[in-house]
């Protein structure tokens, strides 16, 4: 009987042949993969959206009583109801960016929980608490991923026990938002809707294309 086998040359077209496939492949797995995370993100501040209407509801529209910061930080006081929370939020993984490569912590195993995402600094730096200030809430960012603007890498620091907090910085290029190639952001308003924005719009302190502060709540 004849024996069959591949030869050295046809291991090597086969093995090539592969290659080429997983490189076209891999960028294909690679962005569904980045759009799955976006998706998760944005779902993630809507939630927070949910629970921050409902903390205003009970709380007279009064935005985390930012005049006094003795009584607990912003994510305790939406957190889940057993780590001392109020129970507005009712999982601390809604906290967590899936672009946030730390670990997930539960705060309630005695520990401070990984918050990945800010309240606009200019909401907590206000004279006036109330909602009821805001000229343009469609427009005015309230949260968003509070990844470090000067990092080329996309990195959070931010914990159940501190204020975490996002700040316009001007800073357009190079971009520094969490998907696309960095050059888009997820952003919750202060009408409690969630949309995707461009880095150079989501950085800009003073005024947005169509001609509003995305920052201040106040401005004209």
């Amino acid at each position: 009987m004849k024996k069959s086998a591949f030869t050295l040359i046809e291991l090597l077209v086969v093995i090539s042949i592969i290659a080429i496939l997983a490189g076209i492949a891999l960028p294909v797995f690679q962005k569904a993969s980045e759009k799955g995370r976006a998706l998760q993100d944005l779902n993630n501040l809507k939630q927070l959206g949910v629970g921050v209407q409902a903390y205003l509801n009970d709380n007279g529209d009064d935005m985390f009583n930012q005049k006094n910061t003795t009584t607990g930080t912003w994510p305790l006081k939406l957190a889940p109801a057993g780590t001392g929370g109020g129970n507005y939020i009712g999982d601390w993984k809604v906290f967590l960016s899936p672009f946030d490569k730390r670990p997930f912590v539960n705060a309630s195993a005695g520990t401070n929980a990984n918050v990945s995402y800010g309240v606009n600094s200019l909401i907590f730096s206000g004279t006036d608490a109330s909602t009821a200030v805001y000229t343009h809430p469609s427009q005015l960012i309230l949260m968003a991923p509070a990844v470090d603007p000067g990092s080329n890498d996309v990195i959070f620091s931010g914990q159940s026990n501190t204020n975490v907090k996002v700040t316009p910085t001007n800073s357009k290029t190079p971009a520094r938002g969490t998907h696309n190639n960095r050059r888009q952001i997820n952003s919750l308003f202060a009408d409690f809707h969630a949309a995707t924005v461009p880095w150079n719009d989501f950085t800009d302190s003073q005024t947005a294309p169509d001609g509003l502060n995305r920052w201040n709540p106040t401005a004209p």
